[in-house]
């Protein structure tokens, strides 16, 4: 399929580049568009304690100061041996072997197997010097103290872990950008690191706009909307690692707008300004913004849906997220743009690893080319099939949407929808 031609491209001065204005773009060029307009900015980075890193985002490659395992050792519980001695051995023709001593976990063998002979060893405890072969317990027969019987040959290497066979000393062990989970957790304990660099928790300023706008339900007269995408946007933020700092609605007012946003970029790395931000008398969001100084606006209109009227800004050298006001939309703008931003800047080129399911379409789902549409599904399950039902009321104001909502189904800008019996890919919620 061929994409929509854009709108035409409106290009004013922006500090030798271009400011994208009433075109709708993809959400990887206004990322882009966005990411080259703030030249430089970063992310900082910081030292943590090993055990204070989980769910944290490598700064650093975490480099192998040494081999692990620090030596051979036992893949299973039986006997060190020379592997040449046990060829050929049969129940009804077992090797005898005489027992030299025993490898016990956390101690070191302090003798060499010679031919003919043969150590006990715990799984995990070192080969002795002169073995190079375990033989399982289950092929072994102890007939005395000092003997043992092997039923079955082992090959040169085989049952035993080699030294540095899961990390080479200097060896990449985890990449910068590498989420640290509990198993990346256990690897760096492991290496025995005690600290390692992190990407820094990104400070998030968060403020809704709009002269509707109350904090507290209590609080609200006839007329008045309590703020739900303030505490929406913060945990979202929060559970994808970042550090929202929450602020109180702003009316529809250009010097209330500007004077929160330079306030709030004072003491944080970015912004998320909600609501405001589309060609309404009163969206005056995007000229407080430009009366910040330049470049200001950087892109403004998305091809997605919901989230279309989307801006992407640059003030002071920090970026601001300019999200659509309706609650959906709102929610699906933080969780793909926003998200996927700050996460590029912590090396993640498509966004944090979302988990999935696959899922078989129970009906069409129709789509605009050259626009990315976020379809909410539910999910349920026949015999062995899953399937993903399209929630009928999913407008953008529509947060119902998302709280019945198992997942999302993104369709992308190059197709014309899914037809029913399709199977897709359900990003879960």
């Amino acid at each position: 399929m061929t994409r929509q031609a854009y709108k035409t491209i409106s290009v004013l001065p922006m500090a030798g580049r271009e400011r994208l204005i009433g075109r709708e773009l993809s959400i990887e060029k206004a990322i882009r568009a966005l990411w080259d307009a703030l030249n430089g900015w970063r992310i900082e980075t910081e030292r943590v304690r090993a055990p204070d890193a989980l769910n944290r985002i490598l700064a650093q490659d975490v480099v192998a100061p040494a081999d692990f395992p620090p030596f051979d050792r036992a893949a299973m519980d039986g006997y060190a041996v020379k592997a040449e001695d046990t060829f050929g051995a049969s129940p009804t023709n077992p090797a005898l072997l005489k027992v030299v001593g025993e490898s016990r976990i956390g101690q070191w063998p302090g003798f060499e197997v010679h031919r003919g002979e043969a150590a006990y060893v715990d799984t995990g405890a070192p080969i002795p010097k002169g073995a190079d072969a375990v033989v399982m317990v289950e092929y072994a027969n102890r007939v005395s103290e000092e003997f043992v019987e092997v039923l079955s040959p082992v090959a040169v290497g085989e049952n035993v872990s080699k030294r540095g066979e899961d990390v080479k000393a200097g060896s990449i062990a985890l990449k910068r950008g590498a989420v640290v989970g509990p198993a990346e957790l256990g690897l760096i304990h492991q290496l025995g690191l005690e600290e390692v660099e992190v990407f820094a928790k990104p400070k998030v300023a968060v403020f809704s706009v709009g002269d509707e706008l109350v904090e507290l339900f209590p609080d609200a007269p006839p007329g008045k909307i309590v703020d739900s995408n303030t505490p929406m946007i913060s945990s979202v933020l929060r559970r994808w690692g970042a550090d929202p700092v929450a602020s109180e609605p702003v009316p529809d007012d250009v010097d209330a707008v500007k004077e929160a946003l330079r306030r709030s970029l004072e003491s944080c790395d970015a912004a998320v300004v909600c609501g405001g931000t589309s060609v309404g008398e009163k969206d005056v969001v995007p000229e407080a913004v430009d009366s910040l100084g330049p470049p200001g606006v950087v892109v403004r209109g998305l091809a997605i849906r919901p989230g279309r009227p989307t801006g992407l800004a640059v003030v002071v050298g920090k970026p601001v997220f300019l999200v659509p006001g309706f609650p959906a939309a709102a929610y699906l703008v933080t969780e793909f743009v926003v998200i996927r931003f700050l996460w590029m800047a912590m090396g993640h080129r498509d966004g944090p690893p979302r988990r999935t399911a696959l899922a078989r379409l129970s009906r069409k789902v129709p789509s605009h080319p050259g626009v990315t549409h976020f379809v909410r599904v539910s999910l349920r399950r026949e015999g062995d099939e899953l399937y993903a039902d399209p929630i009928t009321a999913s407008g953008a104001g529509v947060l119902s949407s998302i709280t019945r909502a198992d997942g999302v189904v993104v369709v992308p800008p190059e197709l014309e929808g899914y037809e029913a019996g399709e199977r897709v890919w359900v990003y879960l919620m």
